[in-house]
């Protein structure tokens, strides 16, 4: 989850630099993918466990 927050922020660090404070179709698409083959594979996190690390990253 911290890696994706990492990502997230860099990217839109890197989009606002450059003006396009927008993330395209094609990554959130790619997001979503990836989310779910983690679920497949049986990558997931508890949502409390979730929730509690959204509350520490601000």
């Amino acid at each position: 989850m911290a890696k994706l927050n990492r990502k997230i922020k860099t990217k839109t660090t890197a989009s606002t630099e450059e003006g396009a404070g927008y993330i395209s179709k094609e990554e959130i698409l790619a997001g979503i993918d990836v989310g779910l083959k983690d679920l497949k594979a049986g990558r997931k996190t508890p949502a409390r466990e979730f929730l509690k690390e959204l509350r520490d990253v601000r």
